[in-house]
């Protein structure tokens, strides 16, 4: 590769070229790793950002993508939503529309992270093919090495938002990933939240205890 955003935009037409004769690695997950720098401790990295899912290291990164662009969203597209290109240094951020149809469970084992897990796999079945598609914006940001490679991958996505669109409707609440929120203690002045979820839609209240 000649620059970070070649790097970009070779990973972005993998993501999202199915039928274009001139990109032959349309949903290729070894061409993908290709672009991820070489293991390095805790580098590469991809990780969904508040309580993950995520996953370090080439032989992760890999399980993550035939996962996501193999089994569960096979058609998943991340087009970008505009041509801006937030850059500082070696990170770009790229704003996207993320689209898919779910067409099989999430992961179910190690990997498992709710809320999407919570989705097995007769509840795919039983939503097919009409109602198990999603849409929703999403912020992507690239950290790269000095070799024009990905390091990091840091996904922004509201992953409540992906319940709402995949989730049957009569259900009535899910499961939430491991709380990291601040607990209240009184009279510190500390603040603190908690959560009250269903299956569409979710209420934050915010306390601060003085």
């Amino acid at each position: 590769m000649a620059s970070n955003l070649e790097t970009l935009n070779n990973f972005l037409d993998t993501i999202n070229k199915p039928n274009d004769a001139a990109w032959q690695h349309y949903h290729d997950v070894d061409y993908l790793l290709t672009l991820f720098c070489d293991d390095i401790e805790n580098r590469p990295f991809v990780g969904i950002t508040l309580r993950g899912p995520q996953f370090t290291n080439r032989a992760n990164i890999r399980t993550l993508f035939i996962q996501l662009l193999k089994t569960t969203f096979p058609d998943m597209a991340w087009k970008p939503a505009n041509d801006l290109r937030m850059t500082d240094g070696n990170t770009i951020a790229v704003e996207v529309d993320v689209t898919g149809t779910q067409q099989a469970a999430w992961f179910q084992d190690k990997f498992k992270s709710l809320p999407l897990s919570q989705i097995d796999e007769d509840t795919v079945n039983r939503l097919a093919p009409n109602n198990n598609r999603m849409c929703l914006p999403a912020c992507m940001v690239f950290t790269f090495d000095g070799h024009y490679k990905i390091q990091q991958l840091a996904i922004y996505i509201d992953r409540y938002r992906i319940m709402d669109e995949l989730a049957p409707r009569e259900w009535t609440n899910i499961r939430l990933p491991e709380k990291t929120h601040p607990q209240i203690h009184p009279g510190t002045g500390v603040a603190g939240a908690t959560e009250c979820t269903s299956a569409h839609g979710k209420k934050i209240t915010i306390t601060i205890e003085c």
